[in-house]
């Protein structure tokens, strides 16, 4: 988030936490209880500081990751990792939810931010001052996976770059796939010059068009209290396969030597829970900067089971010109397949004379293109 300092003061109003203590169902069926519903989860702090694993490398705005796991099912996805956001988060895939005026998403939103589960989202900061107490843990044993953030300030703009004391975790229950919200300690409010929306809390899937909001706003879960997220007893059939990524997690751009070597590859996953027997077919197209199609190739994939995915190895392409190239990759339509648009991905890749001497590569985020 960008810090600017301001020459004026500006009152912060905070009022009272208060939420409905029960609600759902989305549309795949989650529901949520608080503990002060009368068949609500008891607050039950999990202290995996001894035991779980010390998380390095967060700091203000950022993710780290991925961490392994298996056997919890998410929606219609069974997840075999998971990042951890320096915001109060964790997500299935690679993102970083940061805010725009400590304003933060609701859920679920169609577009990116997708597939995380959000117990506290709003702006901390693992950084800042050398003396900043924030740290955090995971514990993956038996049937528990936790994620603990603990002493985590918000973001101020103050000599320190921080202030404040949230402790607070989320539990993923393999036995009965419920997900767990647990507040241990809240003090402090973001950066004063921030007016709505401070925190979101509440989980959505993998492409945005489902999930469940407990809350969004200005004021703060109270301290040992719980939520509790509860998997549906009746599950929807559900096939979904999507072109998960091109070349890299986090489709973006990549720079290739004009004349050298391109190498696409197409990772194409199963994210529904349903296996498909049936043939895919998945494409690749490369476009010139002059908008031209100058690749295409096709391969085939004879079935994917749910939750699995394959990753697809294309024929080399070598770019003659500089410039901005698009590659395109999608799938063939699958039969009852729900969600039409996660069928393609997009990656740019920029192609420079390496003949020229030194030269400065320089990528922004924003630069990459959308699914």
């Amino acid at each position: 988030m960008k810090k600017i300092f301001l020459l004026f003061c500006i009152t912060l109003t905070i009022s009272l936490f208060s939420q409905n203590t029960s609600g759902g169902p989305d549309n795949f069926g989650y529901t949520y209880k608080s503990s002060l519903h009368p068949n609500g989860p008891t607050y039950q702090w999990f202290d995996i500081t001894s035991i779980g694993i010390n998380v390095f490398g967060l700091s203000d705005d950022n993710f780290v990751g991925p961490f392994s796991m298996s056997g919890f099912p998410y929606y219609s996805t069974n997840p075999t990792q998971f990042y951890i956001g320096s915001n109060g988060y964790i997500s299935f895939q690679p993102v970083n939810i940061a805010s725009t005026n400590a304003q933060f998403p609701a859920m679920p939103i169609i577009g990116a931010p997708d597939n995380y589960i959000a117990p506290f989202l709003t702006d901390l900061n693992f950084g800042g001052n050398s003396t900043n107490p924030s740290a955090a843990y995971y514990y993956n044993q038996g049937d528990t996976i936790c994620i603990t953030f603990e002493k985590v300030p918000f973001w101020v703009n103050n000599t320190t770059q921080y202030s404040g004391d949230n402790s607070f975790q989320i539990i993923l229950n393999k036995a009965d796939s419920s997900i767990t919200f647990n507040y241990k300690t809240q003090i402090g409010t973001p950066d004063p010059t921030y007016t709505a929306n401070f925190i979101s809390i509440g989980m959505e899937n993998n492409t945005g068009n489902d999930g469940l909001m407990y809350y969004r706003g200005d004021s703060f879960p109270n301290p040992n209290t719980s939520i509790r997220f509860e998997y549906p007893t009746v599950i929807q059939s559900i096939t979904d396969v999507e072109v998960d990524y091109i070349n890299n997690e986090i489709n973006g751009a990549i720079f290739v030597s004009k004349n050298g070597i391109f190498s696409p590859s197409v990772a194409v996953k199963n994210s529904g829970n349903q296996n498909v027997g049936s043939s895919i077919t998945v494409t690749t197209k490369i476009t010139n900067p002059t908008g031209a199609i100058v690749y295409s190739n096709s391969l085939s994939i004879d079935s994917l089971l749910s939750g699995f995915d394959s990753l697809k190895f294309f024929p080399n392409y070598s770019p003659t010109d500089t410039g901005k190239y698009l590659v395109t990759s999608y799938i063939n339509q699958v039969m009852n397949d729900r969600i039409r648009s996660n069928d393609t991905s997009k990656l740019y890749f920029i192609a420079v004379d390496t003949t020229l001497g030194t030269q400065t590569l320089t990528l922004v985020r924003p630069f990459a293109p959308q699914s």
